[in-house]
């Protein structure tokens, strides 16, 4: 091979080569962002449209149905999904992955553009496209107490002081504030007297704004001045706004202070925020798209540092949340998993070798291979996180398996047929050359499949395929250049030539008489392994199923919510009760609340709480997040009032999850009533449903509401419109923002309002006053009527249908293996009786998933539950959530698979020149996978996403081992060694560098197997997977692969002699031909 031999003449340049990328790789190692996930860009964008003062059915049938329409038009477009709720409209579309939605979006704005004006509302917003970016979710959150406790002085800090310094931080997008109301003028009009002068609240609304105005009205030249004249009538202070003039009655004049109070107050608080039960002022920090999210974090803390000293006594500022925290543990422990597994190999390496310069010549492949890796990351664009740098991980015990390969080859030319260094290390190299490239290329070749897939979970674990390949290209180049050069001036006669152990020279012999035995008792071994490889696939079968596995973070949400029309007192109460049971609980280290929002967004809501909860480190406790979630909500769900609890992952949020609930079943019809019945039927039953949780309802009736009812032909008569008496309603009830107060830089709203005795009941909307055109005053129950009644509720339509969603969360517990081995007894029982042994076998696995039920079997429950549900024609369900991503993976990943074995199969065929010998080898890989599945089962863990790329990448690394060998038996048979013989001997002579390569990858595996820490649920499975399948598929690569090509062959050698008997009848000898004649011939 070219390369070698050029490393073992120029050794200077060879080193320089290598130094050149340690040189370029270390640098772009120092450039590389670093977050917790790859950069995902979602195909998703939303339409929002508003229309203010309009019901949702009006929303739907006006705009939602009529957007809907046309954007459904645009190219790409997966699904669309819509809200119509009070006031606005939401339309959803979600595209395919690799979508341009730059492109994507252009085109929905053109679609909106073609509207015509006269179908569309007049009223109506012009609609705005909103993109879905996982960097809206706030990356941090600080909380501001003490002082006190005074919280209006706390959210005046928070918002004058403390906002502005952090939004000005380098990264940083925006802030968002929770904590007390903000102060505002309130102008309390006494309702009496406001009718008693002749007036309407309009008319104090209207007043006021014109009173409170200064304008340039131009300039004035004086001889040689200019002048800029400006008229000054903007207050100065509160006595200024209660002399205002409002106009005169009888004869008299009315100042706002005859009708009203004007107050320098608060406004009436949203939110309430408190940290560990104390009154708080809560900032939420929201990076920009694609910024370094550890390196904002570190920012925002250093200016927060800088702030504290100029900060009031009393006044702290404590940690809420912070995703840098979770995400420098988290590539902590993968760093610590890279460095472990190297140490391992090393090991194992100098077990084998015995000396310390031959190690260290195949050591030095895992530092510069890695190190060459982040060059073209660098160049891809990609970043260091969870899943690139699991990756490297994974890649530390393979990328020395081809510098095993070439100096165990070169070992050998040295001891068996006496070369010198410098030849034994270029022929040695040049021996194997091929076939490590071919092996190389077959384990490369599984993630073009991956890269090429769509979905979220190849847009993940795009990152995992690219490193993992990169590294692996790296060892090759470094096992063709590095280390026949290294060896060339390293190696001694001494290292080289020294006898094999004579605890390996006996197994080497051992495993000749076994390789012997079996090649003599075929039948039994093709037998055994098959049985095997069926008792895997009984196991997957019935094995649990589940998208991704949910992250052990120390940080998660608890949200609760009162029933609909609770004021924000009493939800704050009961707050004050979940927050005293939070922290009763030994592993939470703080918790922080919120009440009055909602965690997902943006909204109010009186009768919502959510608890941002933070754990203590792993290492200082026993339980995990799940399990401390299980043992607050069973106190929390005892609370009185309480309807509805739910636990949120972080981390799942962050994905693009509905909340993290992976559990969707979506209800499709048209009657909103019947939907509403049907919806309530279908959460009952799935409440039932053992190890489902957190059953919720998305369609549900709005809030307690007055609902007013105008009589538009007497307001027609009077000269009155329904939005001049709406706006004069909303006056009087929630107060409308007349003008603005100016006070040392800072602005105020000044607001106009009923006094609070004068809204105190429904009947006091009766006696608001309207002013006519004519100047006459009417009463508000002259022209509407006012009656209690239901609010509107949500309208959620999926695929341009109207629909209805139940959510559900998974509940996490044990498996049970004791009623699993009972069960086991039973079905083996039951084949030399009369129970089913398939139906004992199966029920086994329910038993044992009974206490940890799996996200396939939760759904498989509940289309059971629902399939008795009385649907309505044209009514029908779905099944959403999690559950349809993980059927999505399941068939994209499937495909990944299949193409992986076919170019797999495909290089290793261009290898050998031969369509046989291909299948030889790769007889390996179902055996692979039965090792997988089963170490996976043993675990205890479900079949998801992550261990499905892990049985992906056994098709290309499990043949490596099959490779070298047939490969040395070509070599064998070609040199005139009959077949049998050939097998040993090749078996045999190969045997040190397949365990040295097989445990070297398998320790390079076991720190993400058994190592804990943050976001270790995310390796293990993957871990697991490959050391299971691995071991196993090797195991038998050194008997199932010589059996295989030893039947593959004597196949061939029928089928050969039969067409030579055909075609070349005179030519074969008398006694007929062996092998190894046909293999001459």
């Amino acid at each position: 091979m070219f390369l070698a031999d050029f490393s073992v003449r120029r050794a200077v340049a060879a080193t320089m080569m290598v130094l050149i990328i340690i040189v370029l790789g270390a640098t772009a190692f120092f450039r590389i962002p670093v977050d917790l996930l790859p950069d995902l860009t979602f195909p998703v964008a939303t339409v929002y449209t508003e229309y203010e003062g309009v019901g949702p059915e009006e929303i739907e049938s006006s705009i939602t149905k009529l957007i809907e329409g046309v954007v459904s038009r645009v190219d790409g477009v997966k699904e669309v999904r819509s809200i119509s709720e009070r006031g606005v409209s939401m339309v959803t579309l979600e595209f395919e992955w690799g979508t341009n939605m730059d492109l994507s979006v252009q085109s929905i704005r053109e679609e909106l553009d073609q509207i015509p004006d006269f179908i569309f509302p007049d009223d109506a917003d012009k609609p705005r496209i909103v993109r879905y970016d996982p960097s809206d979710i706030p990356l941090m959150g600080v909380g501001v107490s003490g002082g006190g406790n005074n919280r209006m002085q706390l959210e005046k800090i928070t918002e004058d002081y403390l906002e502005d310094q952090v939004a000005g931080v380098e990264g940083v997008a925006s802030v968002m504030v929770f904590g007390g109301p903000p102060r505002e003028i309130l102008v309390a009009v006494d309702q009496e007297k406001v009718t008693a002068a002749g007036m309407s609240l309009d008319a104090v609304v209207g007043r006021l704004k014109g009173e409170n105005f200064n304008l340039s009205v131009g300039n004035l030249k004086e001889g040689y001045k200019d002048y800029l004249v400006r008229a000054l009538g903007e207050f100065e202070n509160l006595s200024q706004i209660e002399n205002v003039v409002l106009g005169a009655h009888n004869g008299n004049t009315i100042r706002l202070r005859d009708i009203a109070k004007v107050y320098d107050t608060y406004g009436e608080d949203p939110v309430y925020a408190r940290d560990n039960t104390h009154p708080s002022a809560m900032m939420m920090i929201i990076k920009q798209s694609g910024g370094n999210t550890v390196q904002i974090s570190k920012r925002v803390w250093e200016k927060l540092d800088e702030l504290k000293p100029h900060l009031p006594p009393g006044i702290g500022l404590s940690k809420t949340f912070d995703t840098a925290d979770f995400i420098n543990r988290a590539i902590g422990d993968v760093w610590q998993n890279l460095l472990w597994g190297s140490v391992l190999s090393i090991i194992v390496l100098y077990l084998f070798l015995h000396h310390i310069r031959p190690v260290l010549i195949i050591a030095a492949a895992i530092p510069i291979s890695l190190l060459a890796a982040f060059l073209p990351m660098f160049f891809a664009g990609m970043t260091i996180n969870m899943i690139s740098l699991g990756g490297l991980a994974l890649a530390v015990g393979m990328v020395v398996d081809n510098s095993i390969v070439v100096l165990e080859n070169t070992f050998r030319h040295m001891q068996e047929k006496g070369e010198d260094r410098m030849t034994a290390a270029t022929r040695g190299a040049s021996e194997v050359g091929i076939a490590i490239t071919a092996s190389t290329l077959t384990t490369v070749a599984v993630f073009v499949p991956i890269v090429f897939t769509t979905g979220l979970a190849a847009r993940i674990f795009r990152d995992l395929a690219l490193t993992v390949t990169f590294a692996l290209l790296s060892s090759l180049f470094v096992a063709v250049t590095l280390v026949p050069m290294t060896a060339s001036k390293l190696l001694s006669v001494r290292e080289s030539g020294e006898e094999e152990g004579k605890l390996f020279k006996r197994v080497k012999e051992k495993y000749r008489r076994a390789i012997a035995w079996v090649l003599d008792h075929k039948l039994i071994t093709t037998g055994a392994t098959n049985l095997l490889w069926i008792s895997s696939i009984l196991i997957l079968i019935v094995m649990g199923k589940e998208f991704m596995p949910t992250a052990n973070d120390e940080t998660f949400l608890v949200e609760i919510e009162l029933p609909r029309g609770t004021r924000l007192e009493e939800t704050d109460a009961i707050a004050k009760r979940v927050e005293e049971l939070i922290l009763q609980t030994p592993e939470v280290k703080s918790e922080h609340v919120v009440v009055g929002h909602a965690s997902g967004g943006d909204s109010l809501d009186s009768k919502q709480a959510f608890f941002i909860v933070n754990l203590v480190d792993q290492s200082e406790r026993k339980r995990t997040v799940e399990q401390v979630d299980i043992d607050i909500r069973k106190r929390v769900l005892k609370i009185p009032g309480i309807v509805k609890y739910n636990f949120v992952n972080l981390q799942s949020r962050s994905l693009g999850g509905s909340g993290g609930k992976p559990i969707e079943v979506k209800i499709f019809g048209k009657d909103l009533d019947v939907l509403s019945k049907l919806s309530q039927e279908a959460a009952r039953r799935m409440r039932q449903i053992e190890g489902m949780v957190d059953v919720e309802e998305t369609f549900t009736f709005g809030s307690p509401e007055l609902q007013v009812r105008f009589d538009r032909e007497r307001m027609a008569q009077l000269g009155l419109d329904v939005a001049r008496v709406a706006r004069l309603m909303e006056t009087a009830v929630k107060g409308t923002v007349a003008s603005r107060y100016k006070e040392l830089g800072e602005e105020f709203d000044i607001r106009v309002r009923l006094s609070e005795t004068d809204r105190d009941s429904f009947l006091d909307l009766n006696a608001v006053t309207v002013t006519t055109p004519m100047g006459n005053q009417v009463r508000l129950s002259d022209v509407a009527s006012v009656k209690v009644g239901s609010g509107p509720v949500r309208i959620f339509r999926d695929d341009q249908k109207r629909a209805v969603s139940i959510l559900a969360n998974r509940l996490e517990g044990e498996y049970a293996w004791g009623k699993f081995a009972e069960g086991l007894k039973r079905a083996f029982l039951g084949i030399f009786g009369e129970a089913s042994f398939f139906g004992e076998f199966k029920g086994a696995f329910s038993d044992l998933r009974r206490g940890r039920q799996d996200l396939d079997t939760l759904v498989g429950e509940a289309k059971k539950s629902l399939s008795s549900l009385a649907l309505p024609m044209g009514y029908y369900i779905e099944y959403g959530g999690s559950y349809e991503d993980m059927r999505d993976s399941q068939k994209q990943l499937g495909l990944a698979l299949l193409l992986a074995v076919v170019l797999v199969y495909m290089i290793i065929a261009a290898e050998f020149e031969s369509l046989i010998h291909p299948f030889t080898i790769m007889f390996s890989v179902p055996f692979a996978f039965t090792g997988s599945i089963w170490a996976i089962f043993l675990a205890g863990m479900t079949l998801s996403v992550n261990s499905a790329i892990g049985i992906i990448m056994l098709a290309g690394i499990v043949v490596n081992n099959g490779i070298v060998m047939i490969d040395y038996v070509n070599q064998l048979r070609a040199e005139g060694m009959e077949i049998k013989e050939a097998l040993i001997e090749a078996g045999a002579t190969r045997l040190r560098p397949i365990l040295m390569t097989t445990l070297t990858t398998i320790l390079g595996f076991i720190p993400m197997a058994v190592m804990g820490g943050s976001g270790s649920e995310m390796r293990r499975p993957l871990a697991v997977s490959l050391i299971g399948g691995l071991a196993f598929g090797s195991l038998l690569t050194l008997f199932v692969i010589p059996t295989a090509y030893y039947i593959y062959d004597g196949i061939a050698h029928r089928i050969s002699l039969l067409f030579l008997r055909v075609l070349h009848p005179g030519e074969l000898p008398s006694g007929g031909a062996t092998r190894t004649d046909l293999t001459k011939k």
